[in-house]
């Protein structure tokens, strides 16, 4: 009943009226995180799509979005973390994407849609990204005093979607406690970079399939043959994983 209520109501919404809103709460988005010094905002607003072509307006992709961009050394904090520190501490954010770490260094970015949020969320997040990029909490980005885990070798990896899940493979190479390797999907596969940092470990690759590209960023942590953590999805939100290093039979 209810998928039939929000079927029978589509019609019915204003959407060029919705899509005036979002602009204006991503705007503001932009506007508080740009006093932060290095970082720099884009935004996509799609102006005048629903007239052009309603049917690709509905498509996730051509809602109006923040995109955020900075270096993690000099501000102080990746994307990554970003993205779970706003998901792991009051008020609790979700934000679209979230990719680079301190550790890793270079070029760091976040992405925010506005199309889940309510009257007086904009600002909140608006907040809570201009706190956090001005004034990173280095203290939970420290090193560990523990040793490096060893991970090197063959693991079997599961990623658990919202909805099923998919075996992938992972085979690191390991030199103190930086990681390189292969990262072989379903279909796809690509090479890997990351570190571990005691307990902790990170990796990240691009796979292409056709025209379209994948990103996956994995944190987690390690424990003896097994490992668990998070994986960011690039723009397709974010996933659970865990591992198992290979034994041959």
């Amino acid at each position: 009943m209810g998928l039939l209520a929000a079927v029978e109501m589509w019609p019915q919404r204003d959407h060029a009226a919705e899509r005036r809103r979002w602009t204006g709460w991503v705007q503001e988005m932009a506007a508080s995180v740009g006093r932060v010094p290095g970082v720099r905002t884009r935004l996509d607003l799609f102006e005048g799509i629903v007239e052009r072509d309603p049917i690709m307006a509905l498509k996730w992709e051509r809602k109006p979005r923040l995109d955020i961009h900075w270096d993690s050394k000099e501000v102080g904090i990746g994307g990554a973390e970003v993205l779970q520190h706003l998901m792991r501490t009051e008020p609790q954010v979700a934000i679209r994407l979230g990719e680079g770490t301190l550790r890793g260094g270079g070029d760091s970015r976040a992405r925010v849609y506005p199309t889940f949020m309510q009257p007086g969320d904009a600002n909140i997040v608006a907040d809570r990204l201009y706190r956090l990029l001005s004034n990173p909490p280095s203290a939970e980005m420290g090193k560990s005093a523990k040793p490096a885990a060893d991970v090197g070798g063959r693991w079997d990896l599961q990623i658990e979607f919202i909805y099923g899940s998919a075996n992938h493979k992972v085979t690191f190479q390991q030199q103190g406690d930086v990681l390189s390797g292969e990262h072989v999907g379903e279909i796809t596969s690509g090479d890997l970079t990351g570190w571990v940092d005691g307990d902790r470990i990170h990796f990240r690759d691009k796979q292409d399939y056709e025209a379209a590209s994948f990103s996956y960023e994995f944190e987690g942590t390690v424990a003896g043959d097994t490992a668990q953590g998070e994986v960011g999805l690039g723009g397709y939100g974010s996933a659970r994983w865990t591992a198992k290093r290979y034994v041959a039979a």
